[in-house]
C-alpha cells in the first residue's frame, strides 16, 4: 500500500473495530486466501488496493479492526563494549 505509505517491514497499529467506516485501512481475514490483508474499505464493503486487487467481503470474511498507525523502524541502535 504504497499510496498510503505503508513499506514492507512496517508494523501497523490496529484498531479492534468489526463496523469500521469506509475509506479507511483495515485488517481483515479473506477466506477465498485463507488469509490476513491490509486493505482500504470502500462503500460497497469491498476491499481494495493499490494494484487494483479487489474483493467483495463476504460471510465468510471477518473484519479485524482499523488502522491507526504505522511504525518504521530506520535504524539499529548497536552498543559498543
Amino acid at each position: 500500500m504504497l499510496s498510503e505509505h505503508i513499506q514492507s517491514g512496517d508494523y501497523i497499529i490496529v484498531r479492534a473495530d468489526p463496523s469500521p467506516q469506509p475509506g479507511e485501512i483495515v485488517v481483515a481475514w479473506v477466506e477465498e486466501l485463507e488469509g490476513c490483508v491490509c486493505k482500504k474499505l470502500t462503500r460497497s464493503n469491498r476491499l481494495v488496493s493499490d494494484n487494483n486487487w479487489s474483493h467483495k467481503l463476504t460471510d465468510s470474511d471477518r473484519i479485524y479492526g482499523a488502522m491507526v498507525a504505522v511504525v518504521r523502524i530506520t535504524s539499529k541502535l548497536y552498543r559498543h563494549a
